[in-house]
């Protein structure tokens, strides 16, 4: 049996769509404001930081972490150019209101700025200002604070007023938190619906850590009721179970280190992930973000898988494509900058494009590839995105999918960034090799051996 999510919908015209299944309780939202990132003619500054992103980007630290950020130029300089990185308190302010949120300033004593930066005639990148952070004690480990920054140019002919000149790096301290980072740094993600406790069940041998870094919840659909022209979130019992008592089933593995992400994807209807209009997509990233807040998750999985597209596209919809979806992931990464963004590599998500000046690097953290397929093309499908946000070689337990030692090899030895499982499940027949195939990952990417818990120790799904 189904249940229906009820916390909060999306606004829509009640004359937009006919024939689509309904739901019960809605909340209306209001529009969100409009895009800030329209660019200014001649030479424009922009900022962009050690990996490339422009605006925001968040870090997770223990102790200490050192960041780069660079003044970006549109044209080649016609002359040397010098500036300084600055703190400007009033972007947190404007981000703050236009946004919803209430993020607090990172205090001064949290930072070191040696913002001094120098570009050369002909060149297009600065030198790096270094911004390191550091632990302090007043620094709340369930918070994440965030530092506005600008740049202010000396001397040189560059355009830097305009909003390409403004970059907001959120951060949060992991200091007094477990974690399951690994020494190499790789991930191994589990999408599944089983119980989510069960994750704690897989540590490793030498360092004790968790195995799994990153649980996806499977899966939340997309649906519109027409009677009150809303979209809406809907889930089975289990799924629901969990949501609704996420503090039950969630924060056990968040005190752990371990992300929690919910998966959402079509629900048989005309409606999905890549057929939302530009305000349509503004709106239900708002609505993400309060489903995710009232929830405790830590990100978004976009899947487009098992919508019914119809031609035309209803009022507030759009033909499915991939712009549409990079429209919805950035507008969601926008709102929530400091949760995950993932998508996996199907249907109009196996590449994305460039939005609002913006290319796929900048609003997503995480493309998971499909099962048994490697990194070829990554860097053109998702550009910008580094290494150690792609996971190659997906396995399908289910299906018996498994990743051999070679593919996971390339892994560690091209310093891709993670390993996603999906159907994990310890009541099923083939559960001896689910374990073996989790032994293998544990051998091959962390060079270590896996303890898994007795198996009566296993816990079945809520709602069974």
């Amino acid at each position: 049996m189904k249940n229906i999510l009820k916390y909060s919908f999306i606004w829509l015209s009640a004359f937009m769509l006919t024939g689509l299944n309904g739901c019960k309780e809605d909340i209306v939202l209001e529009n969100i404001d409009s895009d800030r990132y329209q660019l200014d003619d001649g030479n424009y500054g922009s900022i962009v930081d050690q990996e490339g992103k422009r605006s925001f980007s968040i870090v997770e630290f223990s102790k200490v972490k050192i960041n780069r950020f660079y003044l970006s130029l549109s044209e080649t300089a016609a002359a040397d150019v010098a500036g300084t990185f600055e703190v400007d308190v009033e972007l947190l302010n404007q981000y703050n209101t236009e946004n919803s949120s209430s993020y607090e300033l990172l205090p001064a004593e949290a930072y070191e700025l040696a913002g001094g930066i120098t570009l050369k005639a002909g060149e297009k990148k600065s030198s790096a200002a270094i911004l390191e952070v550091k632990t302090i004690d007043a620094l709340d480990a369930n918070k994440t604070y965030a530092l506005p920054l600008k740049v202010r140019v000396s001397s040189g002919n560059v355009n830097v007023n305009t909003n390409k000149n403004s970059f907001i790096l959120f951060v949060k301290d992991l200091t007094k938190l477990p974690d399951t980072e690994k020494a190499n740094g790789i991930k191994v993600i589990s999408c599944t619906r089983i119980n989510p406790l069960n994750h704690l069940a897989f540590t490793l041998k030498k360092s004790n850590k968790l195995l799994i870094d990153m649980f996806i919840l499977f899966s939340t659909d997309i649906k519109f009721n027409p009677e009150t022209g809303r979209l809406y979130l809907y889930s089975d019992s289990d799924v629901t179970e969990y949501l609704q008592n996420s503090k039950k089933y969630f924060k056990p593995l968040q005190d752990r280190g371990m992300k929690v992400v919910i998966s959402i994807l079509g629900g048989h209807e005309a409606c999905g992930i890549s057929n939302l209009s530009e305000e349509t997509a503004k709106e239900f990233a708002l609505e993400l973000k309060h489903f995710c807040d009232a929830y405790g998750l830590d990100g978004i999985f976009f899947d487009d898988e098992y919508s019914k597209y119809v031609t035309p596209p209803p009022p507030g919809f759009v033909r499915p494509s991939t712009e549409a979806v990079s429209r919805l992931i950035y507008e969601t990464k926008k709102i929530m900058p400091d949760k995950l963004m993932t998508v996996y590599g199907w249907s109009t998500t196996r590449y994305l494009v460039e939005v609002d000046g913006h290319q796929p690097g900048d609003y997503i953290d995480w493309a998971i590839v499909d099962y048994g397929v490697g990194p070829w093309g990554l860097d053109k499908k998702y550009k910008g995105l580094p290494k150690t946000g792609m996971s190659i070689y997906s396995q399908e337990f289910a299906q018996n999918r498994y990743a051999s030692e070679g593919s996971l090899q390339q892994i560690v030895d091209g310093g891709y960034g993670g390993n996603m499982i999906f159907s994990l499940n310890p009541f099923t027949g083939n559960w001896d090799e689910q374990k073996n195939a989790l032994k293998r990952i544990a051998k091959v990417l962390y060079k270590d051996e896996l303890d898994i818990w007795d198996d009566s120790k296993f816990l079945k799904p809520a709602k069974k």
